[in-house]
């Protein structure tokens, strides 16, 4: 989920609703360079929320951060296809860009095991994550997305 705004009591009750009905969900934490749990549905603990990396294995600069932040990946500098043309594609960075890297994860997860709940999704995304390998990230966890099939 990539939305932007300010905070929303529904849309995170809406967010706690689905996880609660057994449905994971990602969300982008935002590109204001600011603490992520200011902001919806990013601050909702039952969502994945995901900020960005570079290349170098640092925290995007524009990436929002704290501890409201479950996991990085890659965000900045992203090569995806675009709305201009049926074989258009654009370089873009964004943590829009860094979300669906969990999303598919997840997704991967869950064609292994289609019984898991959001829960359990979210601590093996925490287990299997490269640890102590970003740098500047203002309060978030050390935690990279790294997938074991």
């Amino acid at each position: 989920m990539s939305l932007g705004g300010g905070n929303s009591t529904a849309l995170d009750n809406a967010v706690r609703e689905v996880v609660a009905r057994g449905i994971p969900v990602v969300v982008a934490a935002g590109n204001s360079n600011a603490n992520a749990c200011n902001g919806s549905p990013n601050r909702v603990p039952e969502a994945i929320t995901v900020g960005s990396t570079d290349n170098q294995d640092r925290r995007s600069s524009f990436s929002n951060h704290g501890e409201c932040v479950d996991i990085m990946a890659p965000g900045s500098n992203i090569t995806a296809a675009w709305h201009t043309g049926d074989t258009d594609f654009n370089t873009i960075s964004g943590t829009s860009m860094a979300s669906p890297h969990v999303a598919g994860a997840v997704a991967l997860l869950l064609a292994q095991n289609p019984s898991l709940t959001p829960q359990q999704i979210a601590k093996q995304l925490e287990a299997q994550a490269s640890r102590n390998q970003l740098t500047g990230l203002n309060g978030s966890p050390n935690r990279l997305l790294n997938i074991i099939p």
